[in-house]
């Protein structure tokens, strides 16, 4: 048979009719028995103004009725075929076949043909998952089943989600044993082929975000440059899962959107989760960007005269489904409807730095997210605003930025100082390396070494965290601090 292509070259700017009709003779097949008609077609760029249709009449009259088209599927974007059952007493077979469209969409009909007997149809579907079903975050791979036939036998598989693929052989029942999610919109498609066409079918699923295990406070800040080449690093606190995507982005938020005129940042992990404690750093992100795990798109363009990064889960740049951090060197910060919290998990350096970089402990807390509080700390960071490039002057901070891992270790007991004044009141100071994280304690019952907490709360003074508390007419003889 012959192939026949349909497309306006025109477009739609002659006011000309869009539609082509392609008619074929009948044909006589008395006697001929049972008898398949088919034919191939394929469409790609179909908006919903075109389309395509075929009617099939058994006479060998020369009159055809709109009525009775058949319209087929826009869009196909593969060989899709297409059969008629042709009755066993018919005398004749004719076949016309319509294309309407506008531009510069196109489309192909092809294979055109009589067989005897009834033609061997193939067929794919996925029985499970089910199309829309929603996964926790735990779900990292699923099975997908289904069901065939007239298949050759080789089934093939695609997760746009993850951009894997695979075969499998399989006739009437299949299984793919392991399919890996994505988080956020996974496509998977199966196909199938015989001598005749190609069959598909596809279903989406999505992983969906856990707020309470892979978002707020999941990774940290540990670095900013916006001087030289742009650079920024992250602590990853909780493991994050392969092929996983993060957004960041140096756009204003206003407490429910962000803005249209900054940049973006669209880092896939890579085909490995990364385990937590480890340093990810991005490099000339102004540039041509590298980054130290996975791969990374866009680019951020830095300012060293206030400057604010977010970091989020998300369906596209700048559609957040979760926030994870935030970094700011602006002279506010704006946390609005993101769950984020300044100095647990957002840091605000001081207004205008041009580089910044956590230096304080990576080994003294007996879980990661007890790292949180001290990493969003600004007095933790050491920053230097002056002009000239400072990332690579010999004064610290340089980058690229400290590549140490965190660990797990014992949490620093701080030493602790205890001044009272005459008359009070009394205060108690520790190291301000040691953190905030520290609950204050009094002594309630010296017999019975019960320990409330005395609602004191931390300030930061120079290099020691403080508390004050009046000397009452019955002065209280024991104070401890209390990891939180």
């Amino acid at each position: 048979s012959n192939f026949w292509g349909a497309t306006d070259i025109q477009s739609d700017t002659t006011g000309d009719d869009p539609r082509a009709d392609l008619f074929f003779s009948p044909v006589d097949i008395s006697g001929e028995g049972e008898l398949t008609l088919s034919f191939q077609y394929y469409s790609d760029g179909y908006d919903l103004t075109d389309w395509l249709a075929y009617e099939v009449v058994f006479d060998n009259a020369a009159t055809w009725n709109d009525d009775n088209l058949v319209y087929l599927e826009n869009n196909t974007d593969a060989w899709t075929l297409v059969t008629t059952n042709v009755p066993v007493d018919a005398d004749y077979v004719r076949l016309r076949l319509v294309a309407s469209d506008n531009g510069p969409d196109y489309a192909g009909f092809d294979a055109v043909n009589l067989t005897a007997g009834v033609l061997a149809v193939p067929s794919i579907a996925i029985s499970t998952p089910t199309n829309g079903q929603v996964f926790a975050n735990s779900v990292s791979n699923i099975t997908v089943s289904g069901i065939s036939s007239n298949l050759s036998g080789i089934i093939a598989w695609t997760n746009s989600g993850t951009s894997a693929s695979g075969s499998i052989t399989g006739t009437e029942s299949w299984t793919i044993a392991s399919v890996d999610l994505a988080l956020g919109a996974n496509t998977i498609t199966v196909t199938g082929t015989n001598d005749n066409s190609v069959v598909t079918d596809e279903i989406n699923v999505t992983r969906q975000f856990d707020l309470s295990s892979d978002s707020v406070g999941s990774i940290a800040f540990t670095g900013f440059n916006a001087d030289g080449d742009d650079d920024f690093a992250i602590v990853v606190l909780e493991n994050i899962p392969a092929n996983s995507t993060i957004y960041f982005t140096d756009e204003e938020w206003d407490g429910n959107a962000f803005g249209a005129s900054e940049t973006d940042v669209t880092w896939n992990s890579g085909a490995s989760e990364i385990a937590t404690g480890t340093i990810v750093q991005f490099n000339d992100v102004d540039g041509t960007m590298t980054v130290t795990h996975g791969s990374a798109a866009g680019g951020l363009t830095l300012s060293g005269s206030g400057e604010e990064i977010y970091a989020y889960y998300g369906t596209a740049p700048r559609q957040p489904s979760a926030f994870l951090a935030a970094l700011s060197t602006a002279s506010s910060v704006e946390l609005g409807n993101t769950g984020l919290i300044l100095g647990q998990t957002a840091v605000q350096l001081s207004s205008s730095t041009d580089i910044g970089a956590y230096n304080s402990a990576r080994n003294n807390q007996s879980a990661f997210a007890d790292y949180l509080p001290q990493v969003n700390n600004s007095a933790n960071w050491v920053a230097q605003d002056d002009t000239g490039d400072q990332s690579e002057d010999g004064t610290v901070p340089d980058v690229p930025f400290d590549n140490t891992a965190f660990t797990l270790g014992s949490a620093i007991i701080p030493e602790i100082s205890l001044t009272i004044a005459a008359g009070g009141p009394f205060t108690l100071a520790w190291p301000a390396d040691a953190g905030s994280a520290f609950n204050v304690l009094t002594n309630d019952d010296l017999v019975n070494g019960i320990w409330g907490d005395a609602n004191l709360t931390p300030f930061l003074d120079g290099d020691s965290y403080k508390v004050t508390n009046a000397i009452g007419s019955e002065p209280v003889l024991f104070y401890k601090l209390e990891s939180e």
